[in-house]
């Protein structure tokens, strides 16, 4: 596989199901004198690959990697990570500081560590952070020296000081600071390239620009579901160097309700479309209530919001069906729905009631944000038609039916906790057909949520009369 030379760092874009991890396991079992270092853009993906590779690579995450080279080199002696900041950990830096901070000042604070992590700037430009529309036109000038000055002595302090706690972005933009990154491996092999931030992409130029590896970038554009979080690397595999298309997963069933939906929304470019497996597959027009009546077969439910995961959990549970989840609920989530229900109630002390005056102007607030998580919620509270009891009794037993994943009939999961996986039955939820002003984002989702399905793939109303 004599694809590389010390100008040419090959760029592959690699349709779903391509085999792409296995590029990386065929390159380096051909060059097993040469080390490889294999980076990752999630952790599942991290740990799956690992078991494909043999001795001469090592696997992590692009944020395992940065911790763990800045730590060994005296960079970062700050262990005290946490996976946000609060209004709390601002508090103490302000304190120490010797600054004034309110929640408002707090909040900015936040946003402007946000800021500077996510874009490939020096530090010091912290104060450009105003200059966006941020919703910061009305904030004070004496609050917004107060935030800048609050984040100056936080950036000071917080790589050595362990009573300052960092988030993963943080040390994450430390690394993107180095002019090189000495590691002793010939080949660094970054896989999900579409994930990519612009911090992520600025780290892996540093190692196309260093003459001593030799890199390969790989993802799927077609896959870029993190365009929230900042993702621009899938900008670079639309323009690849090699393209690989033949699925070994989809079939062609599959692939041209995948590649239908591209084109009749976005279109595929200079992209060539994806060509579909050699083996039986079907596409059939369900829901997952008309599944669990009328098949055996054990599934996967992938939906776009967490509340149709909700909402499957208990209609699963109240039917006694085992199922099992690709991540828990945690309470702070569940805490959403409560707090509709207290709404709904008109119960003292709810937080909603501070905020608006009735469930109809909540849903009209959700609506006009587009915020379809609290429509959704709002909407498994309607159909409960005031039984509030029932509700949370229902809520409080859906993990009465949750059982390991090699004894569920279904695996309930979001697509974006989804992404990377294989099943051969998979059922799409309705809520992540938006036909009408589709944007580039939810393209994405959708076509990822197609091509997790090798056998059996199973679409709403929405989607086929879209295809048709």
């Amino acid at each position: 596989m004599k694809i590389f030379s010390k100008t040419h760092n090959p760029i592959i874009r690699g349709s779903a199901g391509v085999g792409k991890t296995g590029c990386v396991s065929t390159l380096s079992k051909c060059n097993a004198k040469n080390s490889f270092l294999y980076l990752s853009f999630g952790r599942e993906n991290a740990v799956e690959s690992k078991k494909r590779f043999g001795k001469n690579v090592t696997t992590k995450t692009f944020h395992a990697f940065a911790r763990q080279y800045l730590l060994d080199n005296g960079l970062l002696t700050n262990t005290n990570i946490v996976p946000k900041l609060t209004f709390s950990d601002i508090s103490k830096v302000a304190k120490d500081a010797g600054c004034y901070v309110d929640s408002e000042i707090a909040f900015h604070v936040v946003a402007m560590i946000d800021f500077i992590c996510k874009n490939p700037i020096p530090a010091s430009y912290c104060t450009h952070y105003f200059a966006g529309s941020n919703g910061t036109n009305d904030l004070a000038v004496e609050k917004r020296q107060m935030a800048v000055d609050i984040f100056r002595y936080y950036w000071k302090y917080v790589f050595q000081s362990d009573w300052i706690p960092l988030t993963h972005d943080v040390y994450l933009k430390k690394l993107s600071f180095c002019r090189v990154i000495d590691v002793p491996f010939d080949f660094i092999a970054m896989d999900e390239f579409q994930d990519a931030t612009p911090i992520m992409v600025a780290i892996s130029k540093l190692f196309v620009d260093d003459s001593r590896y030799m890199t390969l970038r790989l993802g799927d554009p077609m896959q870029c579901i993190f365009m929230y979080q900042g993702a621009i690397g899938y900008q670079l595999l639309k323009q690849p160097d090699i393209q690989l298309t033949q699925s070994k997963r989809c079939g062609r069933n599959i692939t041209s309700v995948a590649n239908k939906l591209v084109d009749l929304s976005i279109g595929h470019g200079d992209l060539e479309p994806m060509t579909g497996a050699d083996h039986n597959d079907e596409v059939v027009v369900s829901s997952l209530k008309e599944h669990i009546t009328n098949s055996d077969e054990k599934a996967a439910y992938l939906t776009r919001y967490n509340a149709t995961i909700l909402k499957a959990m208990i209609t699963l549970n109240k039917a006694n069906i085992k199922f099992c989840t690709q991540q828990k609920f945690t309470s702070g989530y569940l805490s959403k729905i409560y707090d509709i229900i207290s709404f709904v109630k008109k119960e003292k002390g709810n937080r909603l009631k501070k905020l608006y005056r009735s469930i109809k102007d909540l849903k009209n607030h959700a609506t006009a944000i587009d915020d379809k998580e609290t429509l959704l919620l709002i909407s498994i509270v309607e159909s409960y038609k005031g039984d509030s009891e029932q509700l949370k009794s229902d809520i409080s037993n859906i993990e009465v039916n949750q059982v390991a994943k090699d004894q569920a009939r279904y695996m309930l999961s979001t697509i974006h906790q989804a992404k990377g996986a294989t099943y051969s039955n998979v059922i799409l939820a309705a809520d992540i057909a938006k036909l009408e002003g589709i944007s580039e984002e939810e393209v994405y989702v959708n076509y990822t949520g197609i091509t997790r399905a090798s056998r059996k793939l199973i679409i709403p109303k929405k989607i086929s009369e879209l295809i048709k």
